[in-house]
C-alpha cells in the first residue's frame, strides 16, 4: 500500500493507493500555524474516517509546493508509520527528462502530473492543471518536459476582481455564458471562459510551435477543472486524481519495482 500526499497551497490531498487503484482519498486544509503533532492527529483521524489503514502502508511519497509545511507533514507521517518517505524533488527519478533552464524550479506537482499523464496516455502530451495557479505543461515526442506557462487560477482571479470597489465577491461555478448579462456573470465569463480560451490557445500554439501531432492528448486536472473542462477543445481527457497517479508512478520508478 502506498500513501501519496500532495501538498498544495490551499489543501493537502491524501490518497491510499494499491497498484494504480485509489482505495480512498481525502483533503486536509493547509494551516501554517498547525504543528506536526496536529497534522499527525488530523491525518490519523481522517484516514480512519475514510477507510484508509495506515498500518497497511509500505511506502510514502510526498509532493509539495509549500516548503514551510513539507517538514511538518514528514514528521507527522513519521510519527504514525515507520516506513521510508520519498519526497519529489531534484534528483528523483521521474521517467522523463526536464529540459528547463533550471530543472530544480519545476514544481513537484507538475512533475507528478507529467509522470501520470505519460504513463496513462503516452507522449507527446499536454497537461492543463486548474488549481491555485493555472499551469499548462508540454512533454514532447522524445519524453522531454520542455516547458509551459503559468497564470492566475480561477479563485485567485475572481478574488482579485472583487478587490475593485464596485465588484462583488463571486464564486466559481459551471454553466458560464460566453457573454455576461450582469456584473457577476461578466466576471465569471471573463475568468472561467477566459481561462478556457487561454488554454485552448496555448494548446493550439504549442502543437504548431513544437510540431506535435494534431491528435496529441490534452489531459486536464486540478480542483477547478470541473468548472472549465466543458469549454476546452474536444477530446480532452479529464483525470481528477492525475497528481496522485503520477506520484504512484514516480514511486515505482524510483524504487524500480511495482507494488501491485
Amino acid at each position: 500500500m502506498l500513501l501519496a500526499v500532495n501538498i498544495e497551497n490551499s489543501e493537502i490531498v491524501v490518497g491510499f493507493i494499491q497498484g494504480r487503484k485509489i482505495l480512498c482519498r481525502f483533503n486536509l486544509g493547509v494551516d501554517h500555524s498547525r504543528t506536526d503533532d496536529e497534522y499527525s492527529l488530523l491525518l490519523s483521524r481522517a484516514s480512519e474516517m475514510n477507510g484508509g489503514c495506515l498500518g497497511d502502508v509500505k511506502s510514502v511519497i510526498i509532493a509539495s509546493v509549500v516548503p514551510s509545511v513539507t517538514e511538518k507533514i514528514i514528521r507527522a507521517v513519521s510519527k504514525l508509520i515507520k516506513v521510508q518517505i520519498t519526497v519529489v524533488g531534484p534528483g528523483i527519478r521521474s521517467g522523463f527528462s526536464i529540459k528547463l533552464d533550471n530543472p530544480a524550479e519545476l514544481g513537484a506537482d507538475l512533475v507528478a502530473n507529467a509522470a501520470g499523464a505519460i504513463e496513462m496516455f503516452g507522449y507527446p502530451v499536454i497537461i492543463a492543471d486548474f488549481g491555485t495557479v493555472n499551469a499548462v505543461s508540454v512533454v514532447d515526442g522524445h519524453k522531454n518536459y520542455i516547458g509551459g506557462c503559468l497564470s492566475p487560477g480561477i479563485r485567485m482571479s475572481l478574488n482579485a476582481l472583487s478587490t475593485a470597489e464596485l465588484l462583488p465577491g463571486v464564486e466559481a461555478e459551471g454553466g458560464v455564458s460566453l457573454i455576461g448579462k450582469n456584473t457577476c456573470s461578466c466576471m465569471r465569463a471573463g475568468v472561467i471562459r477566459g481561462a478556457a480560451l487561454a488554454v485552448n490557445g496555448f494548446v493550439s500554439e504549442y502543437k504548431k510551435e513544437f510540431s506535435l501531432p494534431e491528435d496529441t492528448c490534452t489531459v486536464v486536472t486540478g480542483a477547478q477543472a470541473k468548472n472549465v473542462r466543458q469549454y476546452l477543445l474536444p477530446g480532452v481527457r479529464y483525470v481528477p486524481d492525475l497528481t496522485l497517479m503520477g506520484l504512484a508512478a514516480i514511486n515505482d520508478i524510483s524504487r524500480r519495482k511495482y507494488l501491485n
